[in-house]
């Protein structure tokens, strides 16, 4: 991809090689697994790591004025302990540690960090964004087990409290997971994303924590993206309005199953749940046919597909195609993810994206 592929890293490919193989025996899934994966994804981790991440773990957004962002300090906890890197995760952690879980953000961590309009670096934002919130307790505590971290293990655990006291709500006696602290729940209107539904994450806090409260959370949320697809494929939007039984693309920014709502697809293969994931074959289906897809796909009656999907696009409906057990489909769409990349070098969201799709999260 980039003309400097390391070696396999052999531990790695055999751990893959055992989780797809236990997959595909105890699960009974139609499951294919990739050989080439871990050598694909060791090249590009490398390639993250020099572009995306600072020596003292701030990771830097370049197609967004260079801000950081929770989401971006998370995923990136995420793929070094996927990756197994001590080292790394802690770095990004105490970084995020220290300048997103500030007072402002109640427990939480605050959204985003950079320049400000006087010159000064720093925070931008206080208000939470929840998906980086649960990646941050969920990452913090799969790491507190394996690396033997009390330390991490009580920040998951503290995390998590504050998810479930402040950003929660209720749609039809339903709990909804809110997409942050402040502005979206509204008279009449509560306001939620689905792609901060981080359904393997919910099993695992469910067995560290509250349990009643995260297996709920996993039932209700899936039902909402099931309530909430729209447009003439019917995929759920980037962000959804609810006022109770009803459910609509909010405003303009729910015009779209685009770069938000890509990401449902990516957890429902972690979790394996292929009933959800079926939805999602229409989207495989177009790109068999056409070759390519749009970046974003309209779901309001008032807007038009746009733009041309990155690699990381291709690379979670391959994840989702070999979840569905449709390889053929998966191979092609690995090697349209794979053509994309190279050319799309300070894209952190698509070499993120790109990169979580060559896991089953976390092992």
């Amino acid at each position: 991809m980039y003309g400097y592929y390391e070696h396999m890293n052999i531990q790695l490919f055999s751990r893959v090689m055992l989780a797809c193989g236990l997959a595909t025996l105890v699960l009974a899934l139609p499951m294919i697994c990739r050989a080439d994966t871990p050598a694909r994804a060791s090249g590009d981790w490398q390639y993250y790591k020099s572009r995306f991440i600072q020596d003292d773990g701030r990771v830097i957004d370049y197609m967004n004025k260079q801000m950081s962002h929770s989401e971006g300090q998370s995923f990136t906890m995420y793929l070094a302990l996927a990756f197994d890197e001590q080292e790394l995760f802690d770095k990004v952690w105490t970084w995020t540690r220290d300048n997103l879980m500030v007072s402002q953000a109640e427990g939480l961590a605050a959204w985003s960090w950079g320049s400000r309009g006087d010159g000064s670096w720093g925070l931008l934002d206080a208000n939470d964004a929840t998906d980086g919130d649960i990646f941050l307790a969920w990452t913090l505590l799969r790491a507190g087990e394996r690396w033997k971290r009390k330390d991490y293990l009580e920040a998951s655990g503290r995390i998590a409290s504050a998810i479930q006291a402040k950003l929660t709500a209720s749609i039809d006696g339903k709990a909804v997971l809110l997409p942050g602290r402040e502005g979206f729940v509204k008279p009449g209107q509560i306001v939620f994303n689905p792609s901060y539904f981080i359904f393997p994450a919910f099993h695992d806090l469910a067995r560290a924590g509250d349990a009643s409260f995260w297996r709920g959370l996993h039932a209700s949320c899936l039902d909402l993206v099931g309530r909430s697809l729209a447009g003439p494929l019917r995929l759920p939007p980037d962000w959804v309005a609810s006022t109770g039984q009803a459910f609509a693309p909010w405003s303009e920014r729910g015009a779209f199953f685009s770069y938000d709502a890509i990401r449902v697809p990516l957890y429902l293969s972690w979790d394996l749940d292929r009933n959800a994931l079926e939805g999602f074959s229409n989207l495989i289906e177009l790109f068999r046919k056409n070759g390519e897809l749009p970046a974003r796909f309209a779901v309001s009656d008032a807007a038009q597909n746009q733009g041309q999907a990155p690699a990381g696009f291709y690379a979670v409906l391959a994840r989702t195609a070999e979840t569905l057990g449709r390889g053929p489909e998966a191979t092609a769409l690995w090697e349209k993810a794979d053509a994309l990349l190279a050319g799309e070098k300070d894209d952190y969201y698509s070499h993120v994206l790109y990169l979580m799709s060559t896991t089953r999260g976390l092992p």
